[in-house]
C-alpha cells in the first residue's frame, strides 16, 4: 500500500498523523467525536473537548472496539488527516489487504463545519481513484443505524458484501453500476450487460410480506457480471429495507433463511432486529426506517429468543 499512501499524500488532501502523543490524541478525539455525534447526539467540537468529556465518551464506547486507542498502537492501519485548503477537516484510517486485493477503510469522519460542500465525496473519490489505479478494491464496515453514511456509500457505488456483526460494503471499478428502482409497490435491480441490461431481481410489496423473483443462478457463471450477481440480492435487500419495505416472504423463509450472512432479505431483517436491539441497549440513538411486518424485540428479549432457539437445536442433536 506504500505507493497508494504516497499518491494520496501528493494529492495534498491526505497527510499522515504524526507520532507525537498530542497529535495521536487529537486523532482519537476526532474518532470519539464521530461516536458521540452519531450515537449520543453530542456535537461537541473534538478540538475543544476536555478530559472529563473524553472520559465520558470512552466509557460509552463499545468495550470490544480498539478504534479509540492511539493510532501508533494499531499496527494494522495507517491514519490520515483530511485537509481542506490546508486545514484539518476530518480523519480516515486505512489498511492494506491481508489477503486478496481489498484495502480496508476503518473510519471516515468529517467535522460538521466541513460538510455540505462535497468534501466527503471529493476525499472518497480521490481515494477510490488511487486504489483503482493500483488494482485495489475497498471494503469497509458501517452500521445499519448510520443511515446517512449508508446512503453516502451506496451513492458512490458500494455494494453489500455481507453482514455479520455489521454491514460490510465493497467497492470495485470492475463491477457495473446497478439501476435500482423502488416504488411504492414494485421494485427491481438491474445491471448493464453488453448492449442491454439484465434484471437480477424484481420485488412486489404485498402488505407486510415481500414477493420476490430472482434471475436464474446461471448468471453467476457469466465472466462479466457473475461476481456482481452473487452480491446483488444483499444490495437489493438493503435498498428495500432503507425504504421500509417488508423483507420477509413467509414464515417458512424466515425459519430457513434468517441466519445467513448475506443474500436473503430475511437474513437482513433478522440482523436489523439484532443491530437495533444492541444499539438501544447501549443507550445509543436509533433513527431508522420501520420495516413493515418486522418485530423489534428488546435486547433482553432478543437474547432470550436466541437462547430458546439454541436449546431447541441442542435438543434435536441429542
Amino acid at each position: 500500500m506504500t505507493p497508494v499512501y504516497d499518491e494520496l499524500i501528493t494529492s495534498s488532501l491526505f497527510v499522515p498523523v504524526g507520532l507525537d502523543d498530542d497529535e495521536q490524541q487529537a486523532f482519537v478525539d476526532f474518532e470519539l467525536a464521530s461516536l458521540a455525534e452519531h450515537r449520543l447526539g453530542d456535537q461537541t467540537d473534538p478540538r475543544t473537548i476536555d478530559e472529563a468529556r473524553r472520559a465520558d465518551w470512552l466509557a460509552r464506547a463499545p468495550h470490544d472496539d480498539s478504534t479509540f486507542s492511539l493510532p501508533k498502537n494499531q499496527w494494522y492501519q495507517t491514519c490520515f488527516w483530511l485537509l481542506d485548503e490546508g486545514k484539518r477537516a476530518g480523519t480516515i484510517a486505512l489498511a492494506g489487504p491481508t489477503g486478496g486485493s481489498s484495502a480496508r477503510c476503518f473510519s471516515f469522519y468529517l467535522l460538521p463545519e466541513a460538510r455540505g460542500r462535497g468534501l466527503g465525496t471529493r476525499f472518497m473519490t480521490t481515494l477510490l481513484s488511487v486504489l483503482d489505479k493500483h488494482h485495489y478494491t475497498l471494503r469497509l464496515t458501517t452500521d445499519w443505524t448510520l443511515q446517512r453514511a449508508i446512503r453516502f456509500y451506496r451513492k458512490l457505488g458500494f455494494w453489500v458484501y455481507h453482514w455479520k456483526r455489521d454491514l460490510d460494503l465493497i467497492w470495485t471499478s470492475t463491477w457495473p453500476t446497478p439501476r435500482i428502482e423502488v416504488g411504492s409497490d414494485e421494485a427491481s435491480f438491474s445491471v448493464p450487460w453488453k448492449d442491454s441490461e439484465v434484471t437480477f431481481a424484481r420485488a412486489w410489496r404485498k402488505g407486510d410480506r415481500l414477493e420476490l423473483e430472482e434471475a436464474p443462478t446461471t448468471w453467476m457463471h457469466d465472466p462479466e457480471i457473475g461476481d456482481p450477481y452473487l452480491f446483488s440480492m444483499s444490495t437489493f435487500s438493503l435498498e428495500l429495507a432503507m425504504r421500509g419495505w417488508p423483507l420477509v416472504r413467509s414464515a417458512k423463509h424466515w425459519e430457513k433463511d434468517r441466519y445467513e450472512l448475506g443474500g436473503f432479505p430475511e437474513a437482513l431483517a433478522y440482523m436489523i432486529t439484532f443491530w437495533e436491539a444492541r444499539e438501544r441497549a447501549r443507550g445509543w440513538i436509533v433513527d431508522t426506517p420501520r420495516i413493515a411486518g418486522l418485530e423489534y424485540p428488546t435486547w433482553k428479549e432478543w437474547e432470550e429468543e436466541e437462547d430458546d432457539e439454541g436449546a431447541k437445536e441442542e435438543g434435536k442433536q441429542c
